[in-house]
């Protein structure tokens, strides 16, 4: 129900958009940005280039505003222009990507022991490590299960495949995450 209502929300807000309506365009990046901004970051791998995405992930969709279907779902096609501008940032990078993002935000963590914080930070930072360990296909899909918080036919729909393919590449993906992780343990 409220995958639906959002929905609804976000055609009314592109509708509005398509008018003009820049009130509309910070209600969208309002609504949407945190999402757009963590998977740009698990692609990425840098914080300051995922801010500067989400900006013209933005500009974008104010741009084509006329251009978008009111049958896509936003949220998908907002993280597919995020995923070809990441595409095209690191098409322009040299190979080796420096720096690391964690998966964890430190504001997230459960008011617990220190050891136990600490446990949990290790624990963390042994799967991060292993997510970028994975082949790009892989880190894709699951930051757009994960981060981008799409089901499996949005997932699909933004990858350009089908529901049974994001399925068994999530199970491919999950199982290789688990052995890389055991494998750093």
């Amino acid at each position: 129900m409220e995958k639906t209502a959002e929905k609804i929300n976000d055609e009314q807000l592109m509708f509005r958009l398509s008018c003009n309506d820049l009130e509309a365009l910070k209600e969208l990046f309002q609504l949407h940005s945190g999402n757009i901004f963590k998977f740009a970051v698990r692609i990425l791998k840098n914080s300051t280039e995922a801010d500067d995405i989400v900006q013209d992930v933005f500009l974008r969709i104010w741009k084509y505003r006329e251009k978008y279907c009111h049958q896509q779902n936003f949220r998908a096609w907002a993280l597919r222009i995020c995923l070809n501008l990441c595409l095209d940032m690191k098409r322009m990078q040299r190979k080796n990507l420096t720096g690391f993002i964690s998966a964890f935000d430190e504001g997230d963590l459960p008011e617990n022991s220190l050891e136990e914080t600490i446990i949990t930070n290790e624990q963390t930072l042994i799967v991060s490590k292993a997510f970028y360990e994975l082949p790009f296909e892989y880190q894709q899909l699951l930051s757009l299960r994960l981060d981008g918080d799409l089901s499996v036919p949005e997932t699909a729909e933004t990858l350009g495949c089908s529901i049974r393919t994001v399925h068994y590449k999530t199970a491919m993906a999950i199982d290789m995450l688990k052995r890389l992780a055991g494998e750093k343990q």
